[in-house]
């Protein structure tokens, strides 16, 4: 245990201190991202991932799924997890196509139990990423050849304490924590036909943190000596970030090889309110005797409550939805002689449409996904990976469309912590 104890907190370590600098160092181009707070980034394990994010109702008794908080009970071991994720998309319009992607953490989570019928967890995981750029050629008259740039970078992240207790078949819980990042969205008009003329540059910072609560819930209900119905629910009221926002423009020019600007205007407001919207999920899994399993998830997010300093955002509207359907199948978990028969493997689909209506056109997305739980020889440790293949948006009304490829990878590791030794 002391071994793997000191490995455990050498990982977190290492990777707490690296967490903000791979955040803000991604480099993926997503037009869509753009918009509202950026978008989505689902911090969860891989073997989840794999189910088409299958998870409401999903609870594992030596992995630890964040999504449901309700799932914490079921936690027999203490059990870090870590993972990342490699992302590959092609963005494509009606006029060209280009290529882009990145590489980045996916989340950091330490679980334990607490007594027979409890579990205690604490982690962070990403939960929005802004990055995009346009670069476009344009001919001011008077002025001459230039190229306007627009681009945006940054992120929040959610770093969180939960816990859930189970009383007979029920178990209940909440995830309790703070958002936090910077989103940065700029303007950039460059000439370079004269250094007579100036050029320009408009900025907007929003530095953004505030508490985020979401609560779960579980049930299990034995139907036969073979087949068990887990249910699930999950559920986030409207609640309220804060954020600070700073605006300057300012203008320069290029004198030789050095720059001369000017700062036109600078402006600061602090303590503005963005009001999230209230989100719903509900799901079932059908297990058999824990080697195969099925399950169908479904959220609903009311993004019509979305209000940024107290204003109706008219691209972020309406109702995102997310249908998820996944399944499992371990051949053999107990056959120490057969390597391939006690791996788990997965498969899903998921579909969904994004509170996004632009050009007065819906976002929507969709995936297929697979991958496996690799055990650890004679352990409950597992490494898990997941591969997700989509498309998303549409070339339709002068937008983009992005086909990308995820690939996932986490490690679940187990140990007794806590035990109170006896001796002979």
């Amino acid at each position: 245990m002391h071994q793997k104890l000191v490995s455990c907190f050498l990982i977190f370590n290492l990777c707490f201190t690296s967490w903000i600098f791979a955040q803000n160092s991604n480099k993926e181009n997503s037009p869509y991202s753009r918009y509202g707070l950026g978008e989505e980034r689902y911090g969860f394990n891989a073997a989840l991932k794999a189910m088409g994010g299958l998870s409401i109702a999903y609870s594992n008794p030596f992995a630890i799924n964040t999504n449901n908080p309700a799932s914490y009970s079921a936690i027999k071991l203490t059990t870090y997890e870590i993972g990342v994720e490699a992302r590959k998309r092609a963005i494509a319009s009606n006029m060209e196509s280009y290529s882009t992607g990145t590489l980045t953490l996916s989340h950091l989570t330490l679980a334990f139990p607490v007594g027979k019928h409890g579990g205690f967890v604490m982690g962070m995981s990403p939960k929005t990423a802004t990055y995009y750029r346009f670069i476009d050629s344009v001919t001011i008259p008077g002025v001459g050849n230039s190229n306007k740039t627009i681009n945006g970078d940054g992120g929040l992240s959610y770093a969180f304490m939960g816990g859930a207790y189970q009383y007979k078949n029920l178990s209940l819980g909440a995830n309790l924590g703070y958002e936090f990042g910077t989103i940065r969205h700029s303007s950039y008009l460059a000439n370079y036909d004269t250094f007579k003329v100036y050029s320009s540059d408009f900025t907007r910072t929003y530095q953004i943190g505030g508490l985020h609560l979401k609560l779960g819930a579980q049930y299990n209900w034995k139907i036969n000596k073979q087949y068990t119905l887990h249910l699930g629910a999950t559920y986030e009221a409207s609640q309220k970030l804060h954020y600070t926002e700073e605006q300057y423009a300012s203008s320069f020019r290029y004198s030789g090889s050095s720059a001369i600007r000017d700062t036109v205007y600078a402006l600061k407001n602090s303590d503005l309110p963005i009001q999230l919207p209230s989100s719903l999920g509900l799901g079932f899994q059908l297990i058999s005797n824990d080697k195969l399993g099925f399950g169908v998830d479904y959220t609903n997010s009311n993004f019509n409550q979305y209000k940024f300093n107290g204003q109706l955002d008219t691209n972020v509207i309406g109702n995102a939805s997310r249908l998820s359907v996944g399944a499992y199948y371990t051949p053999d978990a107990n056959d120490v002689y057969h390597y391939a028969q006690r791996i788990t493997y997965r498969v899903g689909l998921y579909s969904g449409k994004e509170p996004l209506r632009i050009n007065n056109t819906d976002i929507t997305y969709a995936a297929f996904t697979f991958g496996a739980s690799l055990p650890f020889k004679k352990s409950t440790d597992r490494i898990q990976t997941a591969v997700e293949i989509g498309s998303r948006g549409t070339k339709s009304n002068n937008l983009l469309k992005e086909n990308f490829v995820r690939f996932s990878i986490s490690m679940s590791l187990n140990d007794r912590w806590f035990v109170k030794r006896k001796y002979d």
